[in-house]
């Protein structure tokens, strides 16, 4: 892997970022179209362009953080992992901080959830107690108007032997008061 990073570095040394027209000198009408689209390649490209430093920089940034103390460069493979033996490297005890914050976070969406769950199982729970108890109450409602009416209120009346009211024959009557 460190001679994959020393290739491309050599490799963009080596190019040129891009190929200027008064590099090579043309003769009148003997320049070949592949020369034409260099030159305007050349043209169109901007003056300004960043180097290729930044690159160059972050590929040694990574190289310098698959090192470890000793400067060696390691290699992760599945035995490692299954033996433990990437927790001994440096690297991973520099990041050890930012597991536990991430284990931190986990454990706190985990917690977080199962608390939303349950409340939304109470309300699950709650909604159909009042449905429930709204239906009773619409029942019991119902039932109250269906005996306050008057046709049951008669019959009521004359099914009760101990009861002396009747039904009135004359409509009511208001009565005026002077004051």
């Amino acid at each position: 892997m460190d001679e994959e990073f020393e290739d491309i570095e050599k490799r963009q040394d080596e190019e040129p970022l891009v190929e200027s027209a008064a590099e090579e000198p043309a003769e009148v009408g003997a320049a070949s179209e592949a020369e034409e689209s260099e030159v305007l390649v050349a043209e169109v490209a901007p003056e300004t362009e960043e180097p290729e430093e930044p690159k160059n920089e972050m590929v040694q940034k990574v190289a310098e953080a698959l090192k470890d103390d000793e400067g060696e460069r390691f290699r992760v493979n599945v035995m490692d992992l299954a033996t433990g033996k990437i927790f001994e490297l440096a690297w991973f005890r520099r990041q050890v901080p930012f597991v536990i914050l991430i284990v931190v976070m986990v454990v706190f969406y985990i917690s977080n959830r199962y608390a939303a769950q349950q409340e939304i199982m109470q309300l699950d729970k709650l909604r159909k107690q009042l449905n429930v108890s709204r239906n009773y109450a619409t029942a019991r409602s119902a039932e109250v108007v269906e005996r306050m009416r008057e046709s049951k209120v008669i019959e009521f009346l004359r099914h009760t032997p101990d009861s002396d009211l009747t039904h009135a024959s004359e409509p009511p009557v208001r009565i005026k008061l002077d004051e």
